[in-house]
């Protein structure tokens, strides 16, 4: 079985399964962030809003991004894997 075998999507777009599982790769290191996160909390260096704060708007951003790739509304621009504004939400939202 082949790599791009194992990632085909159910419609067989197999780019665009491929940028999904890029995608769920970045979400993991998101994750990460709100571990980090927490680990930070536990040991004082963030309060609890700032907690809260920045793993609502992390989540918020893997479901936003997540809902653009599976419903294929990342096709409709020039860099369908979303790169740039992915780029620069993950910057805004650590400024």
């Amino acid at each position: 079985m082949t790599y791009s075998r194992r990632v085909q999507s159910g419609d067989g777009d197999d780019r665009q399964a491929l940028r999904t599982r890029r995608f769920l790769m970045a979400a993991g290191t998101s994750l990460m962030v709100i571990a980090l996160l927490g680990i930070t909390y536990a040991f004082g260096g963030l309060e609890w809003t700032g907690l809260v704060q920045g793993t609502a708007l992390i989540l918020l951003w893997i479901a936003v991004f997540f809902i653009a790739i599976r419903s294929g509304f990342n096709l409709r621009f020039s860099d369908p894997s979303l790169t740039a504004p992915q780029v620069a939400s993950s910057i805004v939202t650590m400024a």
